[in-house]
């Protein structure tokens, strides 16, 4: 079909999500979307894209740290506290890591390598050590500065000695590599060793030589001389160290000398918050003066300063400084000044402060996906997206597309490991209604569960492809029940479903032969089971990629229909990899290979509307992947090969009217007027003879459009003269709106005719029977033919409602065989053949694998043309 743009819809529409926030590299405006030909499409415009990298700014840049240039390197490293996670990157912006729970984006937290105010950091080129002054948990942390791996923590809350309250910095001693820490709320300078060993202190609250009001800010030199920034008393101090150890005040700068009071000549302070050594000189950050000055180690002299960040703009309220080559080794030294109150790290030349760059954000390059699969909703509302090339689980804002945290290897940006919280090639995700996470990490053959704030917490199979009871054999999706009592796992190369308790503990499996790792196509079979999806019925649907079909089964593993199969047309899947199910039960169904999504119903498995073509606009798609819907009603899909993540608003239904008409004895119209909401709503029929209903008709699809449509269904094989029940639904994502239950009564059937003689021939053709009503007789025999007798057809019904079987006896037909369709209107119900036995034709029609055969009437015909014979039958009555 060809392509067509979708018509205006609603300005309610129109005013949603209106700019695209695909990244620029790859495409993705806010421009409509492309509908597939004539079938109905959806709102779709606007779609919004999320292009999936890390956050753009920093958050509140506490302070900076540098790492010297190794050779070869053209540009130092960086480490900046930032809020509750510190980065580290090189100048030029190349990300290297971040740390601390919910690292891209700076989650507290309270667990080793986490943070709740990373204010200070230190670094020990040496011995290969970040420190971080970790405030709000009053306790300091150590790092490997090449990996970024928790190594070990010291300090606790208090005022005794090793504790702390609220640490603001941290400084390394060149000379012994203990760690001195600056303990603001306790007014004192704590030293320890690297392990964390208590070792000294000194200070208290006051403004004589020595004493502190909140020191924010500590350093060292190589003659192990401790400076000490006195925040409250705006000056710095400088002290010396003996053994024992002692600690001797041996000079001040301030105001007036240091007399406690600001100023704002050289070498005076407001405030002054974190400080460092670099090159012989002293850095401070003048925090209520709003700039930076330098000082000579030993004396205090004032030697220059950075009222601003030239053609960067003022500081505002600058937190930190440091200063190392910013080229090669031998080359020109620069400084970094942590400017909180933008939060950005500035880049000055040491000499005269000319300003060099203003780096704003973390450099999350790498934060852009190599292969996007499942996608989820995290209990806090923002997305789950399993970055598959990566080997990690990105936690994505749901309003800016930006990363807020990863799990998995490498610091999140990339490398894959067995290790417990870690992938190879992770792909389905779905989440609990507590918040947990559960991934399948198909390289590992095993299901990974974690907490909503993204801590491990167990493993689902050994880890090794096997096909025992509980194993997993590179598994690809998951899935669990609306209650979170069951955990599904599509066990793709055992190709079966698992089912395990939420701790892990094996509960059932089937697919073929129960289940046993055998392939097949049959149904309740897979040929390569790829998820796993759970309604809000709790009927369990596993998605056969090979196959390309949708199967369903109950909570216990037993077979109830299958849905599509494979082909490009509309109501066929493509390869399909995941899919979604909304609050209505609707299926929803991404085709990699055709980049569209279809939407079907879930009982009768007809296609109710599809959208998507192939290109990379906004709505379009590379390879469509992993679907799922937001508690909000949003439509939230993968596009694998395109790196991006679409977000379709859907309108909200409305329906009302219900309607019976053209009613006959064994036929009606049911329909109701529906209101897509300016997009498409999908819409059914559920009708019987009692308000429980029991069975259902597929409406199809209404819109788009911002005005209510009569619609309506034909069913037929009512029984005449009884009262039904009916009610009609529509539904889209958003949710599902309903009629109140209304009434109709079928009309009484009228007696039937006699049959005409059957024409005289060879064979002696039977005359057509007469149908069947009520009170009318059944339609008289065919007179015999010249070389046959009359022709009669024998029913007999058995079996128990739905699911009956008819056998039928045909006498008189002069053929051997003789084709046979049980038909309800003009849909074949369930076909055969009649084998002759015996001088009868005899053989069962039973309905067709995942049909049932309703109660009803229905017609037997035996042959064609005008040697048929016919006979009306009435399923769960007399025939």
């Amino acid at each position: 079909m060809t392509p067509r743009p979708l018509r205006a819809i609603s300005r309610a529409i129109a005013t949603l999500l209106a700019a695209s926030l695909a990244l620029a590299a790859l495409g993705g405006s806010a421009a409509a979307a492309p509908c597939p030909g004539a079938d109905p499409c959806p709102y779709l415009a606007p779609a919004t894209g999320l292009g999936i990298q890390g956050s753009d700014l920093f958050s509140t840049v506490y302070d900076v740290a540098t790492v010297a240039n190794p050779p070869l390197v053209t540009s130092p490293a960086l480490v900046i506290a930032d809020g509750n996670r510190v980065i580290v990157q090189r100048a030029d912006g190349t990300f290297i890591r971040a740390i601390g729970k919910g690292s891209a984006g700076g989650a507290a937290g309270t667990g080793d390598g986490e943070f709740n105010g990373a204010w200070g950091v230190a670094v020990d080129q040496s011995a290969g050590i970040i420190y971080v002054a970790d405030q709000g948990n009053n306790r300091i942390q150590a790092f490997d500065l090449a990996t970024g791996a928790f190594l070990s923590k010291f300090g606790s809350a208090g005022s005794g000695n090793g504790q702390l309250s609220a640490p603001s910095a941290v400084a390394v001693d060149p000379v012994t590599g203990d760690v001195y820490v600056a303990d603001t709320n306790n007014n004192r300078i704590e030293e320890f060793q690297a392990n964390g060993t208590y070792v000294g202190q000194f200070g208290t609250y006051g403004n004589g030589n020595g004493q502190f009001a909140y020191p924010y800010g500590v350093a060292v030199d190589s003659s192990q001389r401790i400076y000490v920034s006195d925040y409250g008393n705006s000056r710095i101090q400088e002290f010396t160290r003996s053994a024992g150890p002692t600690y001797t005040f041996a000079t001040k700068v301030g105001h007036n000398g240091g007399d406690g009071t600001t100023g704002t000549g050289n070498g005076e302070f407001a405030y002054p918050l974190h400080i460092s050594v670099a090159s012989g000189q002293l850095y401070v950050t003048d925090y209520g003066n709003q700039r930076v000055q330098r000082l000579a180690l030993g004396s205090l002299a004032f030697t220059d300063r950075y009222d601003d960040a030239g053609a960067g703009g003022a500081f505002s309220y600058p937190y930190g400084a440091a200063a190392t080559f910013c080229t090669p080794p031998g080359g020109s030294l620069c400084t970094y000044v942590a400017d909180t109150g933008k939060s950005r790290v500035v880049q000055l030349a040491a000499s005269g402060g000319a300003f060099q760059q203003a780096i704003t954000n973390p450099g999350f390059t790498d934060f852009r996906t190599q292969g996007m699969g499942g996608v989820a909703v995290a209990a806090d509302g923002n997305y789950w997206v399993t970055d598959t090339g990566n080997a990690r689980l990105l936690k994505v804002n749901a309003a800016t597309g930006a990363v807020m945290s990863f799990i998995g290897a490498g610091g999140g940006h990339g490398g894959a490991s067995s290790l417990p919280g870690f992938f190879r090639s992770p792909l389905g995700v779905a989440t609990d209604p507590s918040g947990n996470v559960y991934v399948a990490d198909q390289q590992n053959s095993r299901v990974e569960e974690f907490s909503p704030g993204g801590a491990y917490l167990r493993t689902f199979g050994t880890g090794v492809p096997g096909n025992a009871d509980g194993q997993l054999n590179y598994p690809e999706g998951v899935g669990v029940s609306p209650d979170g009592s069951t955990v599904y796992v599509a066990d793709t190369y055992n190709c079966r479903i698992q089912a395990f308790s939420p701790t892990g503990t094996f509960l059932r499996k089937w697919g073929k032969r129960g289940g046993d790792g055998s392939c097949g196509g049959g149904a309740g079979e897979f040929q390569r089971v790829v998820d796993v999806d759970v309604a809000p019925d709790g009927t369990v649907w596993g998605v056969d990629f090979d196959d390309s079909r949708l199967e369903a089964f109950t909570p216990g593993g037993t077979y109830l229909r299958t849905v599509s199969g494979p082909g490009l047309a509309d109501g066929f899947l493509s390869c399909p990899r995941y899919m979604a199910i909304d609050s209505a039960g609707d299926l929803i169904a991404p085709g990699p290979c055709s980049s569209r999504v279809q939407v079907f119903d879930p009982l009768s498995g007809s296609l109710a509307y599809a959208f998507g073509t192939p290109g990379t606009a906004a709505g379009q798609f590379v390879e469509t992947k992993g679907v799922t819907v937001t508690p909000s009603g949003d439509l939230l899909v993968t596009d694998n090969s395109g790196n991006r993540l679409w977000r379709f608003t859907f309108p909200v239904a409305g329906i009302s009217a219900p309607s019976a008409s053209s009613i006959a004895s064994e036929a009606a119209t049911l329909g109701a007027t529906v209101d897509p909401g300016g997009g498409v709503a999908r819409w059914w029929v559920d009708y019987g003879t009692t308000s429980a209903y029991g069975m259902h008709a597929a409406g199809g699809a209404t819109g788009p459009s911002t005005s209510a449509q009569q619609t309506g269904v034909r069913v037929t094989g009512l029984q005449p003269g009884t009262t039904y029940h009916f009610r009609v639904s529509a539904s889209t994502p958003k949710g599902a709106v309903q009629t109140a239950d209304a009434t109709f009564t079928t009309a009484q059937l009228a007696a039937g005719p006699s049959g005409a003689a059957g024409a005289p021939g060879a064979a002696g053709a039977a005359g057509a029977a007469g149908a069947a009503g009520p009170a009318g007789p059944a339609g008289a025999r065919g007179a015999a033919g010249a070389n046959g007798r009359g022709a009669r057809v024998t029913c007999k019904i058995t079996g128990h409602k739905p699911k009956l079987k008819v056998r039928c006896s045909v006498a008189g037909v002069a053929a051997s065989r003789a084709s046979a369709a049980l038909l309800r209107g003009r849909v074949t119900v369930a076909g055969g053949l009649l084998v002759r036995r015996s001088g009868r034709l005899t053989g069962s029609l039973t309905p067709a694998a995942g049909r049932r055969l309703a109660p009803g009437r229905y017609r037997l015909v035996v042959g064609a043309g005008r040697s048929a014979l016919s006979l009306g039958l009435t399923v769960g009555g007399r025939a």
